[in-house]
């Protein structure tokens, strides 16, 4: 969908084709819809219990349920659907679909308040039907982090909601990577001395391990010349760790 450079590494962005409903989650709100197309929240109901009478449904959630805080959710439908709270959008495409309700004990959760509580409750049942709205407009998305030089995956994370979100996810996680330390000269033996002490490698383990010459650690050779490929010394010492 959308691919682009930073910190040295290739970030993908893409749409997150099998995310999982929002209303799988630990929710405050109850979602109970109707429509004749589509399954839609948390409970069905038959519109033909209610006469397509709304104000019907909300008494019997606030009487049978005891619902205090009561929002109506309203459905767009034209070349894909859309959620929102409402009770009209368009007299042709959209209208009423049910109600997202909670009760006192999900209110009270909040700890504050009454007044606080119940504005805190709508605020957070507004930010479900958000989340529920991106999910059925299948705004969800994931990104893949690679670092083009060795083709492997940095990082990968799906279900984001949102693409700025995204975007800003992946940012953080590219800006995150530490590029390994790549070297096409071999570095002088004097350089790791201090490193062969400080992480206990015995130079001969070293190049029996590496393959890599390291003159300077025999004494009697008259011929010094003495360097480490860096790249080598990592591999050896990533295995000790």
């Amino acid at each position: 969908m959308e691919k682009y450079e930073r910190n040295g590494l290739t970030v993908s962005i893409e749409y997150d084709t099998g995310p999982e409903s929002p209303r799988e989650w630990d929710n405050l709100g109850v979602m109970v819809c109707s429509h004749k197309r589509y399954n839609l929240g948390d409970e069905q109901v038959d519109p033909d219990d209610y006469d397509n009478n709304w104000e019907d449904l909300e008494k019997y959630l606030r009487d049978e349920r005891n619902a205090v805080v009561v929002l109506p959710l309203g459905l767009y439908d034209h070349s894909g659907i859309t959620m929102y709270v409402g009770d009209s959008h368009d007299r042709f495409d959209g209208g009423q679909v049910g109600f997202i309700y909670c009760d006192q004990k999900a209110v009270d959760q909040y700890g504050g308040t009454p007044e606080e509580n119940l504005e805190n409750t709508e605020k957070a049942l507004r930010g479900e039907v958000k989340d529920y709205d991106q999910f059925l407009r299948g705004d969800v998305y994931g990104y893949i982090v690679t670092n083009p030089r060795t083709g492997e995956e940095v990082d990968s994370l799906w279900g984001i909601y949102g693409i700025e979100y995204a975007k800003d996810e992946a940012n953080s996680a590219a800006d995150a990577y530490k590029h390994p330390v790549y070297v096409t000269e071999p570095l002088r033996y004097d350089t790791f001395k201090e490193l062969f002490k400080l992480f206990s490698i015995n130079p001969y383990e070293f190049q029996q391990l590496s393959g890599e010459k390291v003159m300077g650690y025999f004494p009697n050779l008259k011929y010094r010349e003495p360097s480490i490929n860096l790249e080598k010394f990592a591999e050896v010492l990533w295995g000790k760790l």
